[in-house]
């Protein structure tokens, strides 16, 4: 490595380094966001299975498990390949 290129990677470094707790802050609001939207989707839909007529303990579960697929340990768990296994604490 020469001379000349160090300190270009560290300004590139401190660049990124600059914009990260904006980008960490924009998404996780992003993220809220959805999980308050599945959230309401998910009791609507909820409502609805259970206006049609359906078992309430099955309308639970099938909701629960549409709102269970956007939990924050699922998500982590696609986006690092399996590294944070799904646990359940019901």
């Amino acid at each position: 490595m020469t001379s000349e290129e160090k300190p270009d990677k560290v300004k590139v470094f401190a660049s990124v380094m600059a914009y990260a707790p904006i980008l960490v802050l924009r998404v996780g609001v992003a993220f809220l966001r959805m999980k308050r939207r599945v959230r309401k989707t998910s009791r609507s839909f909820e409502k609805g299975l259970l206006s049609r007529g359906m078992a309430p303990g099955l309308a639970h579960r099938l909701a629960l498990s549409y709102e269970g697929d956007l939990r924050t340990r699922t998500v982590l768990g696609r986006l690092t390949g399996g590294a944070f296994p799904r646990t359940s604490l019901r």
